[in-house]
């Protein structure tokens, strides 16, 4: 049989036994304890994980673009540029990695949901079993000797699912704070260069071939101002 049926089976025998009000209140537990939406958990575990991987190959495009982006530029305004870089790609490799962390915890959640149902199922199984026995032999002592371990065993089982998840709710409370964080306002823009004549280039082929012969004989400075411009 399955669940239900093993929890109808439960509340028709202890009627029967005349334990009718505390074999109702055992089944209810026992389908309370099974509560939760674990497909939508999964799902959302899901969603979060490819958020993880799209940052990831983020970051994996940004490393493999900068040296390009830099190999023909050089100075104050060059070097503040690649230290901005360095911190968005902190932000951006932090925020992946809590990604993969949201992504646990409700993993967490869902594997707590889905063992308190595997152990529900099987102590609703063997609870009809044993009421069947015991009824049949009309066995008063047997029947609270069994529906007192019944209850104890439901405590255990809500216990457990109930820590893990209330940790794992903790831990996504966090999370949540932590995204909520705007990291990105700790980070100063890139610097914008004091050009005091016209732009030069860096690398005397890339030069030969883009530069204006009018620049040829300028000079700039590139020094950053001494504070960039804030992303707030």
């Amino acid at each position: 049989m399955g669940f239900l049926e093993d929890c109808g089976l439960i509340v028709n025998l202890g009627r029967a036994a005349g334990w009718g009000d505390t074999v109702v209140e055992m089944t209810t537990r026992m389908k309370d304890a099974q509560a939760g939406n674990t497909r939508e958990l999964r799902r959302l575990s899901d969603g979060w994980a490819t958020v993880g991987e799209a940052v990831d190959r983020g970051l994996d495009l940004a490393a493999d673009a900068l040296p390009g982006t830099m190999a023909n530029w050089e100075g104050g305004a060059a070097d503040g540029f690649t230290a901005y870089m360095a911190q968005v790609r902190g932000v951006l490799k932090l925020h992946g990695e809590r990604a993969g962390e949201i992504k646990l915890c409700l993993d967490t959640i869902r594997c707590a949901i889905e063992r308190a149902r595997r152990d529900v199922e099987k102590l609703a199984n063997s609870t009809a079993d044993a009421l069947r026995d015991i009824t049949a032999a009309a066995d008063p002592g047997g029947m609270r000797a069994l529906v007192n371990g019944v209850f104890e065993r439901l405590d255990g089982i809500e216990k457990i699912r109930g820590e893990n998840e209330r940790a794992a709710r903790a831990e996504l409370e966090r999370l949540a704070a932590a995204l909520g964080d705007a990291d990105v306002n700790d980070i100063s823009g890139p610097p914008e260069p004091t050009i005091t004549t016209a732009p030069s280039f860096s690398s005397a082929e890339f030069r030969s071939r883009h530069q204006p012969p009018e620049l040829n004989k300028t000079k700039v400075s590139t020094s950053p101002p001494e504070h960039g411009r804030s992303l707030r």
